[in-house]
């Protein structure tokens, strides 16, 4: 019988490992991309004036799909089916006040 091989994905945190995820995605530029849109929307979508905090790009391993760790997945989360983590990247831009004085220099 065939393994099945880990596979790796790119998340987005906020904080420490283990936080809540922002999102899967399947490359690093993908991971980029998304956390400055999401930034770019919060921006946008919000009078708060605070900082946004930094985003964590994570490299993350994922078990094999076996039967076994299917099962695992659905009783008990993702969360246990992960073997490494690494963050690749911190995002820090956009920030609140460099968008604001952008458009003011227009």
């Amino acid at each position: 019988m065939t393994e099945a091989a880990c596979e790796y994905f790119y998340t987005l945190s906020v904080g420490r490992w283990g936080s809540a995820s922002l999102g899967y995605f399947d490359t690093w530029e993908e991971a980029r991309d998304g956390a400055v849109a999401l930034r770019h929307d919060l921006i946008g979508e919000s009078e708060e004036t605070a900082p946004i905090p930094d985003m964590q790009i994570e490299k993350i391993l994922v078990a094999p799909m076996t039967r076994k760790n299917l099962m695992h997945l659905l009783e008990h989360g993702v969360e246990k089916l992960i073997r490494n983590r690494e963050v690749v990247e911190t995002v820090k831009e956009p920030q609140r006040e460099h968008i604001e004085a952008e458009t003011t220099v227009s």
